[in-house]
């Protein structure tokens, strides 16, 4: 049932009143009874008037009941048929206010009335009590946010509004935003979010009452363990994936555990396809123990030179080279070709590693040895170009790379020829000079 708000023109509404033992109610039956653990709304105005205790409010009863029930001249006694709904106080500011409340009840008793009574004998206040457009519908449906429960990582979801019954609420959460541009709230699983469960939260006010609704958005993970590990460089590491139902790895393994020995730190990625298709990536490092290096590994000097030779490694802290030295580094004047390694040892957990650097051994005659009769210039050197040779004898030439490759040879009887260079990697070469028996050999250094 339904009245009139008490507008102006519009003066239809019911009064009830409380002074001693006196008290009224309203009670009208239903068309069909109320169901239990249902929700309803309830929504009516009420004004309170002559309120002659001079209190800040008037108790307003609603209530449900089996039938009707008859009202006495005497202290009001709630009847063990009746069953209230809802307690209201409304304020003593002789205006009209308006209600809208949801209400539910649990009683298994069959609840066809409704009832509202001036319950002024709660606290003996004598007032009285105006009511108007009494409402009450059952709730169409209940309010609802089922957004998608597992997002792939680097997802958007653009409008979170579009998976509520009743949207205009707001979204809070770790990876919420809001859209200035399209003015909707968004999730998004790339917002610094690891993988792992994450709550959405929609609130929204709903009959003058506000509501909160949750929701868990997945964003699936893939272990990898262990995500650091130290071995020497002497073993094997075991890193193994799971979370996924297939994997592929950096070096290009597709079981999810591999075993790998590196020389050097290295960082292994491993990708997984898992549910709903996302593909999810965790990377690994190893860190070799000691992790070794020489500079340089390979170099080249002038019979009766020398080269430096020196070894650097993370955690490494005692070193033994072949020669008998335990420095970390070594000068050597080696008369052929020759071999120079070194173990570098950690002596707080016993790895070590190995590596070995090679000296190349060239004559290197220098120009100024030839005899006057035997004036040659060669030039430029260094050369990024031709090299030219001068000379007044006929010769031999060979140009030979740093690992004893034969380059170039011709025989020439000019007195000026060259090499085109251009299209020879920066770096050392050796060339070989003969006139008749006689050989020279001279180093040449190549520039960008």
């Amino acid at each position: 049932d339904t009245w009139n708000n008490g507008a102006s023109g519009n003066n239809t509404f019911i009064g009830m009143g409380n002074q001693g033992y006196y008290s009224e109610a309203m009670q009208t039956q239903l068309s069909s009874n109320l169901i239990p653990n249902t929700l309803y709304n309830l929504s009516f105005w009420a004004k309170t008037a002559n309120n002659f205790s001079n209190s800040n409010y008037s108790n307003l009863l609603v209530a449900g009941s089996s039938s009707l029930f008859p009202y006495s001249w005497s202290t009001f006694t709630v009847p063990s048929t009746m069953t209230q709904l809802l307690l209201v106080q409304v304020p003593n500011n002789n205006q009209w206010n308006h209600y809208s409340v949801n209400v539910s009840f649990t009683t298994s008793i069959p609840l066809g009335f409704l009832s509202l009574h001036d319950a002024g004998w709660i606290d003996s206040i004598n007032n009285y009590i105006f009511i108007d457009d009494i409402s009450l519908k059952q709730m169409d449906s209940a309010v609802s946010f089922a957004p998608p429960l597992l997002v792939c990582k680097n997802t958007v979801l653009s409008n979170l509004h579009s998976y509520v019954t009743i949207p205009g609420g707001t979204f809070s959460g770790m990876g919420v935003t809001l859209n200035n541009a399209t003015g909707f709230y968004e999730f998004n699983s790339n917002a610094n979010l690891n993988g792992g469960s994450y709550p959405v939260i929609y609130s929204y006010t709903l009959n003058g009452c506000l509501n909160t609704l949750v929701q868990l958005i997945n964003i699936p993970t893939m272990a990898l363990s262990p995500s650091t590990q130290t071995m020497c460089a002497t073993l094997a590491a075991t890193l193994t994936a799971n979370g996924a139902n297939s994997y592929t790895w950096s070096n290009g393994a597709t079981s999810s555990s591999i075993v790998v020995t590196p020389s050097v730190n290295t960082i292994y990625t491993v990708s997984g396809i898992g549910t709903n298709s996302c593909v999810v990536s965790q990377t690994a490092s190893v860190f070799v123990s000691p992790n070794l290096s020489l500079n340089p590994i390979t170099s080249t000097i002038c019979s009766g030179k020398s080269v430096t030779i020196t070894a650097t490694g993370d955690n490494a802290n005692v070193y033994n080279w072949n020669t008998g030295s335990s420095n970390p580094s070594i000068i050597v004047s080696p008369t052929i070709t020759s071999l120079y390694t070194v173990t570098g040892t950690n002596m707080s957990n016993s790895c070590y590693a190995l590596r070995s650097a090679t000296v190349n051994v060239v004559s290197c005659v220098g120009i100024s040895e030839l005899t006057p009769e035997e004036e040659m210039h060669i030039y430029p050197n260094p050369v990024s170009n031709q090299l030219f040779i001068k000379t007044n004898v006929p010769v031999t030439i060979v140009l030979f790379d740093i690992i004893g490759r034969k380059l170039v040879e011709r025989n020439s009887q000019e007195d000026l020829m060259f090499i085109e260079m251009s299209k020879y990697s920066k770096g050392v070469y050796l060339l070989r000079i003969t006139s008749e028996n006689k050989t020279k050999e001279i180093k040449v250094i190549k520039v960008d």
